[in-house]
Protein backbone atom coordinates (compact mmCIF):
# COMPACT_ATOMS: atom_id res chain seq x y z
CA UNK A 1 0.00 0.00 0.00
CA UNK A 2 1.36 3.47 -1.12
CA UNK A 3 1.21 6.61 0.84
CA UNK A 4 -0.56 9.54 -0.24
CA UNK A 5 -0.82 13.15 1.10
CA UNK A 6 -3.67 14.80 2.37
CA UNK A 7 -4.68 17.45 -0.06
CA UNK A 8 -4.78 19.90 2.49
CA UNK A 9 -1.51 18.72 4.34
CA UNK A 10 0.23 19.03 0.37
CA UNK A 11 -0.98 23.20 0.65
CA UNK A 12 -0.18 23.33 4.18
CA UNK A 13 2.69 21.12 5.00
CA UNK A 14 1.16 20.96 8.81
CA UNK A 15 -0.94 17.68 8.34
CA UNK A 16 0.34 14.29 8.85
CA UNK A 17 0.00 12.26 6.01
CA UNK A 18 -2.74 9.86 5.73
CA UNK A 19 -2.49 5.88 4.55
CA UNK A 20 -4.89 5.27 1.54
CA UNK A 21 -7.52 2.26 3.17
CA UNK A 22 -8.79 0.01 0.52
CA UNK A 23 -12.69 -0.30 -0.10
CA UNK A 24 -14.47 -3.03 1.88
CA UNK A 25 -18.11 -3.86 1.13
CA UNK A 26 -19.40 -2.61 4.99
CA UNK A 27 -23.38 -3.65 3.68
CA UNK A 28 -25.16 -6.14 6.27
CA UNK A 29 -24.81 -9.71 5.41
CA UNK A 30 -28.22 -10.61 7.58
CA UNK A 31 -30.33 -8.39 10.07
CA UNK A 32 -31.45 -9.27 13.44
CA UNK A 33 -34.96 -7.59 14.23
CA UNK A 34 -35.86 -7.68 17.95
CA UNK A 35 -39.67 -8.92 18.03
CA UNK A 36 -41.17 -6.41 20.44
CA UNK A 37 -41.13 -3.15 20.20
CA UNK A 38 -40.25 -3.31 16.35
CA UNK A 39 -41.99 -6.36 14.64
CA UNK A 40 -44.95 -5.97 16.96
CA UNK A 41 -45.94 -4.06 19.97
CA UNK A 42 -47.02 -6.72 22.51
CA UNK A 43 -46.06 -5.09 25.47
CA UNK A 44 -48.78 -2.42 24.95
CA UNK A 45 -51.18 -4.97 24.90
CA UNK A 46 -49.82 -7.29 27.95
CA UNK A 47 -48.59 -4.47 30.16
CA UNK A 48 -52.40 -2.51 30.12
CA UNK A 49 -53.66 -6.54 30.72
CA UNK A 50 -51.02 -6.39 33.47
CA UNK A 51 -52.34 -3.21 34.93
CA UNK A 52 -56.00 -4.38 35.07
CA UNK A 53 -54.73 -7.81 36.40
CA UNK A 54 -52.91 -6.33 39.23
CA UNK A 55 -54.96 -3.37 40.70
CA UNK A 56 -58.38 -5.99 41.35
CA UNK A 57 -55.72 -7.76 44.03
CA UNK A 58 -55.30 -4.44 46.16
CA UNK A 59 -58.10 -2.45 47.83
CA UNK A 60 -59.73 0.05 46.49
CA UNK A 61 -58.42 2.40 48.68
CA UNK A 62 -55.41 2.68 47.20
CA UNK A 63 -53.28 5.64 47.13
CA UNK A 64 -50.74 4.91 44.16
CA UNK A 65 -53.77 4.81 41.42
CA UNK A 66 -50.80 6.09 39.31
CA UNK A 67 -48.72 2.75 39.60
CA UNK A 68 -51.59 1.09 37.70
CA UNK A 69 -52.05 3.70 34.51
CA UNK A 70 -51.60 1.84 31.53
CA UNK A 71 -49.02 4.39 29.68
CA UNK A 72 -47.07 4.75 33.44
CA UNK A 73 -47.01 0.60 33.70
CA UNK A 74 -45.22 0.40 30.36
CA UNK A 75 -42.74 2.87 30.86
CA UNK A 76 -41.92 0.96 34.14
CA UNK A 77 -41.94 -2.32 32.82
CA UNK A 78 -41.13 -2.39 29.21
CA UNK A 79 -38.81 -5.11 28.32
CA UNK A 80 -38.71 -6.29 32.08
CA UNK A 81 -39.16 -9.99 32.70
CA UNK A 82 -43.18 -10.86 34.07
CA UNK A 83 -41.29 -12.36 37.21
CA UNK A 84 -39.71 -9.17 38.35
CA UNK A 85 -42.53 -7.33 37.28
CA UNK A 86 -44.91 -9.36 39.66
CA UNK A 87 -42.40 -8.95 42.72
CA UNK A 88 -42.14 -5.18 42.34
CA UNK A 89 -45.60 -5.22 43.13
CA UNK A 90 -45.72 -7.21 45.91
CA UNK A 91 -42.56 -5.23 47.20
CA UNK A 92 -44.88 -1.65 46.22
CA UNK A 93 -47.57 -2.81 47.77
CA UNK A 94 -46.98 -5.08 50.64
CA UNK A 95 -48.95 -7.90 49.20
CA UNK A 96 -48.85 -11.40 48.06
CA UNK A 97 -49.78 -12.93 44.93
CA UNK A 98 -51.40 -16.31 44.61
CA UNK A 99 -48.92 -18.96 42.94
CA UNK A 100 -50.21 -19.04 39.98
CA UNK A 101 -50.78 -15.42 39.14
CA UNK A 102 -48.26 -15.41 36.20
CA UNK A 103 -49.85 -18.41 34.91
CA UNK A 104 -53.68 -16.72 34.71
CA UNK A 105 -51.55 -13.65 33.24
CA UNK A 106 -49.82 -15.56 30.50
CA UNK A 107 -53.13 -17.46 29.38
CA UNK A 108 -55.25 -14.46 29.61
CA UNK A 109 -52.33 -12.33 27.44
CA UNK A 110 -52.16 -15.25 25.05
CA UNK A 111 -56.01 -14.94 24.41
CA UNK A 112 -55.47 -10.90 24.14
CA UNK A 113 -52.79 -11.42 21.67
CA UNK A 114 -54.36 -13.35 19.19
CA UNK A 115 -57.03 -11.19 19.22
CA UNK A 116 -55.21 -8.11 18.82
CA UNK A 117 -51.77 -8.19 17.66
CA UNK A 118 -50.79 -6.86 14.77
CA UNK A 119 -47.59 -6.09 12.86
CA UNK A 120 -45.86 -2.50 13.49
CA UNK A 121 -46.91 0.18 11.11
CA UNK A 122 -44.57 -0.45 8.03
CA UNK A 123 -42.67 -3.62 8.51
CA UNK A 124 -44.91 -5.86 6.44
CA UNK A 125 -43.60 -3.55 3.51
CA UNK A 126 -39.78 -3.16 5.02
CA UNK A 127 -39.73 -7.25 5.09
CA UNK A 128 -41.12 -7.78 1.82
CA UNK A 129 -38.26 -5.47 0.15
CA UNK A 130 -35.43 -6.52 1.71
CA UNK A 131 -32.77 -8.15 -0.50
CA UNK A 132 -30.60 -10.14 2.58
CA UNK A 133 -31.38 -12.63 4.96
CA UNK A 134 -33.18 -12.02 7.95
CA UNK A 135 -34.26 -13.19 11.33
CA UNK A 136 -35.86 -12.53 14.59
CA UNK A 137 -34.86 -12.51 17.86
CA UNK A 138 -36.55 -12.65 21.55
CA UNK A 139 -35.82 -12.68 25.43
CA UNK A 140 -39.52 -13.83 25.53
CA UNK A 141 -40.14 -17.30 26.99
CA UNK A 142 -40.38 -19.94 23.39
CA UNK A 143 -43.47 -20.60 25.48
CA UNK A 144 -45.76 -18.21 27.41
CA UNK A 145 -48.57 -20.22 28.37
Amino acid sequence: MELHMNKMAASTMDAPYVMAVPATDFRPKLIIFDCDGVLVQSEEITLTLLASMLKRRVSENIKNDSFFDPSSLIERFRGRKTAECLKEFEVCFNTRLEDDFELHFRHASHDLLQKQLKPTKGVKTLLSELSIPYCVASSAPRKKN
